[in-house]
């Protein structure tokens, strides 16, 4: 085959193949600030550092610093400009297991994204004891959410959280006394508007989980705070100050029962603790798989996409 052949065929592959990919839909030009030293890792088709071209809808999985650290990352699995909701997954882990992720929530996204196409869905990775204690957890939290709403225009969020990442949730309902009571200065107020809270598997009284387990539990709970007073301040359970749970939406709480870590204790505790506080919630449980299973699980998806239309 001669070299003019060649050359006709690749041109001729290469202006098909950028056609094609022209041809793909509608493009929807968001402006947001990009700092220098943040790449977007989004499905970008151009980037001047103040304007993010995305298609118009997108179920690739793409992550995105919100911090310096390396595990301060938020991971998108659906976006699109138009979607004005967000539900944002906060994995669980003990505060300090890496093999915890925002990947734990990769097969729930997928559920849910097929179902709820006007919501956007996103994970947040956060920094890990014992290289941080509290509040660093909860001021990433914070920071991600921050981040997604001056960013990505995601100002409206429903937030899932397993485990300690229920924990993290939790603390986020009252965010500025927990940070204080810590001895810590807030950083910044959240700016984000919280419309929903789903709660897996969590821990809320680390107090009672102690109590309940024994030295095992309390050497990563020791690992994650300074000391007792810090995990006592840190949950509005046990906490020494007469703040309210100041939560103006209807939460979720779920319990598989076959979690091997958690009882339903922890559960049971935190629903009295709701009523007493006047909060409108909704508890589900079901035989849903172990510990890291349950928020793999279909019945969890269809559990919080109920609860997500009810909103």
């Amino acid at each position: 085959m001669s070299k003019d052949c060649c050359s006709f065929n690749f041109f001729f592959f290469f202006f098909f193949f950028f056609d094609l990919l022209w041809s793909l839909g509608e493009q929807v030009q968001y402006k947001r600030p990009v700092p220098d030293s943040i790449g977007t890792g989004l499905d970008v088709a151009t980037t001047n550092n103040s304007v993010v071209v995305f298609s118009s809808m997108t179920s690739i999985s793409k992550e995105i610093a919100y911090g310096t650290h390396p595990l301060q990352r938020i991971k998108f699995f659906h976006y699109s400009p138009a979607n004005t909701q967000c539900l944002v997954f906060v994995h669980g882990g003990a505060w300090r297991d890496p093999t915890n992720t925002y990947d734990d929530f990769n097969q729930l996204a997928q559920h849910l994204q097929s179902q709820i196409p006007n919501f956007n869905f996103v994970g947040v990775n956060y920094r890990l004891s014992p290289e941080v204690k509290h509040p660093e957890h909860l001021m990433d939290l914070g920071a991600a959410l921050s981040f997604l709403s001056t960013s990505y225009n995601m100002s409206n969020c429903v937030l899932l959280g397993h485990s300690v990442g229920a924990t993290l949730l939790m603390q986020l309902v009252n965010y500025n006394k927990i940070i204080e009571l810590s001895g810590v200065t807030v950083p910044a107020p959240l700016a984000v508007k919280i419309s929903g809270m789903v709660f897996v598997d969590g821990i809320y009284d680390m107090v009672d989980l102690i109590e309940e387990y024994g030295s095992s539990y309390e050497e990563f709970v020791d690992n994650a705070f300074t000391n007792a007073d810090g995990y006592i301040n840190a949950s509005q359970m046990t906490w020494k100050c007469k703040d309210n749970f100041d939560a103006k939406f209807k939460v979720l709480v779920v319990q598989s029962l076959e979690d091997e870590l958690l009882s339903l204790r922890q559960t049971k505790r935190f629903v009295e603790y709701l009523k007493n506080q006047k909060v409108i919630y909704e508890l589900d449980t079901g035989d849903w798989g172990r510990h890291e299973e349950v928020y793999r699980r279909e019945e969890l998806a269809q559990t919080v996409k109920k609860y997500l239309e009810s909103l």
